[in-house]
């Protein structure tokens, strides 16, 4: 990441920032599934226990999804002005 100085124009801080938010993206995801699967193995074949955690997973999936989709998106109005 550049340092952000006295000539540091919009579009840096914006890249920056959208930097620093994808980092805390994905450090979010990483310790929400760790969080789940720690609970899928302490389930033990416990059937609600097993359900609340794949549930979680399924929407740990769907969250990164549309993380991904949102930076996307980010690039391509950036892109385009």
């Amino acid at each position: 990441m550049a340092a952000l100085g006295p000539g540091t124009t919009p579009a840096q801080i914006l890249l920056a920032i959208k930097n620093l938010v994808v980092i805390i993206f994905t450090a979010a995801a990483i310790i929400y599934f760790l969080v789940y699967d720690i609970m899928f193995l302490m389930a033990r074949g416990e059937p609600g226990a097993v359900a609340t955690a794949r549930q979680g997973v399924l929407w740990g999936v769907v969250g990164v999804a549309v993380g991904i989709l949102a930076i996307f998106i980010v690039d391509i109005v950036g892109n385009f002005f």
